[in-house]
């Protein structure tokens, strides 16, 4: 199919432009604008904010780019939720970042932000356009979910070695090995559900519970009352968000019979 293939190319260079524009906004000197870390994260926030909404409008140019893959599978809405909470546990055995003695608040608003932002982009490149790349790449082979969900995963770890230039070598082999497996996990949910709301969510409380959280509200090096808490309640939210969904669906259904 002549369309298709042409579909495909464009989503490759779709996810290849919008990835090095991307990879850009990380290699801009923001140290030299300003002394004021809020005000260097708000001109990242506002570079990666420009390649979000180019990002979005290539989705409404390229809405194909999705196949529905059959009935929904109700636990994948609580995964990425309960993946953000026990990933801390591994987080925690690997890193050791130290508590800042103060929370800035105008720093820490701008970061969730920046946080937000940068997901949306990133899952729209390889949960999207990479994902689907993929897809039709090996639409002939019966191992097709599995391979483009692991390549899409590779190509999402290997973007991270960018950090290597923060020095933290061995913090950045960690980080790729970590990534990989995160991609494996919002990748097949992608697939699973059709779409990267979800992949999307679990990516953000992902990245907020074992960067933004850890460094500003408790310490790594010592799983304390409010590490155990949070992850706690985060769980229970999960499990009472996954019952309601089912229930309401349930009864949706019945309604509709």
């Amino acid at each position: 199919n002549l369309d298709m293939t042409k579909m495909n190319k464009n989503s490759l260079f779709t996810a290849l432009y919008l990835l090095c524009l991307y990879l850009a906004c990380q290699f801009v000197p923001y140290y030299k604008m300003s002394d004021n870390y809020v005000f260097q994260t708000l001109i990242k926030t506002m570079f990666v904010l420009v390649v979000m909404t180019l990002a979005i409008l290539e989705i409404f140019k390229n809405k194909e780019c999705y196949y529905r893959k059959g009935k929904m599978k109700y636990y994948l809405l609580v995964l990425p939720f309960l993946l953000s909470c026990f990933s801390n546990i591994i987080y925690g055995t690997l890193f050791s970042l130290p508590r800042h003695a103060i929370l800035d608040v105008g720093l820490f608003f701008m970061n969730v932000v920046l946080l937000i932002v940068s997901v949306i982009v990133e899952e729209i490149i390889f949960r999207y356009f990479l994902l689907f790349f993929f897809s039709f790449l090996f639409e002939k082979n019966n191992l097709k979910t599995f391979l483009s969900v692991l390549c899409s995963s590779l190509c999402f770890s290997l973007m991270h070695v960018i950090n290597f230039t923060s020095g933290n070598y061995s913090g950045t082999a960690m980080q790729i090995v970590y990534t990989f497996f995160l991609g494996m996990i919002l990748g097949y949910i992608a697939i699973s559900t059709d779409n990267i709301i979800l992949p999307i969510v679990g990516h953000t409380c992902f990245n907020l519970f074992n960067m933004l959280l850890f460094e500003n509200l408790y310490t790594l090096s010592d799983f304390s009352i409010s590490y155990i808490s949070v992850s706690a309640a985060f769980v229970v939210f999960s499990v009472a968000y996954l019952v309601f969904f089912i229930y309401m669906n349930k009864r949706r259904e019945t309604h509709a019979s």
